[in-house]
């Protein structure tokens, strides 16, 4: 029966690939606890492999998943609130952990960056979110334009694997993110020999 059975052969793989990619390592160096890393380990394996909202990850991690027998002093069930929490403390170290995993990356696959896939999009709350800084009116792309919005820009590489990304206010001109973003890219570029090989940025007509 499915209540008595948990899925593993999804989390060995993610596992060997987390470790592999030194996240513990990465998010330490962030200041995160012990426990603070195996949460965060939680969220973002969850999204991974069970894509879903923090009450669905909450499910998910407590009753479906064997990832919980992995973490020796983690046995008890965890909370939404838990993952609220910690995804804002991930958030708020983006740069960090995106400039530290995009090193552990190359190492791991040897990629050379030569083409860059440069794109907006938005999502939209339904409520009315009066006193955030974030969320702002704007041509929703979900056809929700009576909704405030929230705009995220993402880079991928040539193969798919994301390289930055970045929040921004609902109303926010995408042409205008270009030059900022594709600065913020390069300046975070440790390899001179990266430097060298001058990408190809692909974008839709939208941003060009």
């Amino acid at each position: 029966s499915d209540l008595y059975s948990r899925s593993v052969g999804a989390e060995l793989l993610a596992l060997h690939y987390w470790k592999a990619l030194r996240f513990n390592r990465i998010l330490g160096d962030c200041g995160f606890k012990k426990r603070q890393i195996e949460l965060a380990q939680v969220a973002i394996l969850g999204r991974l492999l069970s894509p879903g909202s923090e009450c669905h990850t909450v499910r998910w991690f407590n009753k479906r998943s064997s990832l919980q027998e992995f973490f020796a002093d983690f046995k008890d069930e965890i909370s939404k609130d838990s993952l609220y929490r910690i995804s804002d403390l991930v958030l708020e170290h983006r740069t960090e952990i995106e400039t530290s995993l995009r090193r552990n990356l190359k190492r791991y696959h040897s990629l050379v960056d030569r083409v860059y896939l440069y794109d907006l999009t938005n999502t939209y709350f339904e409520g009315n979110k009066l006193n955030s800084e974030l969320c702002k009116r704007g041509k929703s792309k979900e056809k929700r334009d009576d909704c405030p919005l929230v705009t995220m820009a993402l880079v991928v590489d040539q193969d798919g694997f994301p390289v930055f990304s970045r929040i921004y206010a609902g109303n926010q001109s995408e042409p205008k993110t270009l030059k900022e973003v594709m600065a913020e890219v390069w300046n975070n570029q440790e390899d001179i020999i990266d430097r060298l090989v001058q990408p190809m940025v692909v974008m839709d007509r939208g941003i060009a």
